[in-house]
């Protein structure tokens, strides 16, 4: 899978022996300013996975490889698309192509930002709802607004084009 992206793409290993995970970049790749959000993927992956399945991770468990990628849009080299030879599901941390059939086994996953992936570690962490997600009025550090607070209903909006 490696060889579609341009950067942005790494296969995070656990390593049983050792009990840790490492990150496979390929060293052709360009280190872009957009590697960071694919470093923050890893990091909340690997936390999440270690939270969710504890009994999964130890010195005797099986290898496990999970090729990923991440950015604003997938990294990939346009004159292969569509990519349909692809074996190994690649998890996308961000926005990935509307038109499952250009790359049938991109997975999309949450964006690397506090929105989105970094809620569902708090999720994973606290088994709480992160301040983002939470209605304004629910508490004091909500930060959205739900028609329900309001009384508002579907019906209640106006068709229009800001």
């Amino acid at each position: 899978e490696s060889k579609m992206f341009t950067c942005t793409f790494a296969v995070l290993i656990y390593n049983p022996e050792e009990d840790n995970f490492l990150t496979m970049y390929n060293k052709k790749h360009a280190w872009k300013s957009s590697t960071h959000k694919l470093m923050a993927s890893v990091q909340a992956l690997v936390d999440m996975l270690r939270l969710t399945f504890p009994d999964r991770f130890h010195k005797d468990a099986p290898e496990l490889a999970i090729a990923m990628g991440s950015g604003d849009y997938p990294h990939v080299l346009r004159t292969h698309l569509p990519y349909t030879t692809g074996k190994a599901p690649v998890l996308e941390f961000g926005s990935s192509f509307r038109e499952k059939k250009m790359y049938p086994n991109m997975i999309t996953m949450p964006m690397p930002a506090r929105e989105h992936l970094a809620c569902f570690l708090t999720f994973a962490q606290h088994g709480t709802i992160c301040n983002e997600l939470k209605p304004e009025k629910s508490t004091h550090h909500g930060k959205l607004t739900f028609g329900d607070e309001f009384g508002l209903k579907w019906d209640d909006l106006i068709p229009q084009v800001v």
